[in-house]
């Protein structure tokens, strides 16, 4: 165990990422614009944008927001990796909880600004992804006055569906919330 565990991480560096299986992608002119969240909410017209202190901690960048989807990006760092040289299970859960709790919370047609908070979050984890960069994709599936229901997904830049996620958060007003 120990042995494989030392292989494996030689130098500090995960052994898919010396070996050159994962690679960070030359920087190419289609690559979306990663937004601050200062100019979404000049853009999107929006009154709160959220600060969610752990989606920075991890490297979550928003891309896209609005009308029940949402649009996220995660570049892989070395501490995302486990010991097999994959990320981490937690990366991809954290990524799908986080796209599906900002679609959900983020304000629909109606103008109505909540607060999500998970119930229930399941994972399907399907491919290790073959690049750095993940995207996730979330989307409100149906939305009540007090539950949302969500699915999101994550692809690699190959556009390899790496894993899929299906959520229900709990809704409530942010005005009439009690602090």
């Amino acid at each position: 165990m120990f042995a494989s565990f030392a292989t494996a991480y030689e130098g500090g560096i995960p052994r898919k990422i010396r070996k050159g299986v994962i690679k960070k992608p030359p920087p190419t002119p289609n690559k979306p614009e990663i937004i601050p969240i200062a100019k979404l909410r000049k853009n999107m017209n929006v009154k709160k944008l959220r600060n969610n202190p752990f989606q920075h901690f991890v490297g979550i960048e928003v891309i896209s927001l609005g009308n029940g989807n949402s649009i996220l990006q995660l570049e892989l760092k070395d501490h995302h990796f486990n010991l097999y040289g994959i990320p981490h299970g937690g990366v991809h859960a954290t990524l799908l909880d986080i796209a599906m709790g900002t679609a959900a919370s983020f304000p629909d047609n109606s103008g109505r600004e909540v607060d999500s908070v998970t119930l229930n979050l399941s994972v399907d984890y399907i491919a290790p992804p073959s690049s750095a960069i993940l995207v996730a994709k979330g989307k409100v599936t149906k939305k009540g006055k007090s539950i949302a229901y969500c699915t999101a997904e994550i692809f690699d830049e190959n556009k390899t569906l790496i894993a899929s996620g299906r959520s229900i958060f709990k809704l409530y007003d942010r005005e009439s919330k009690k602090n």
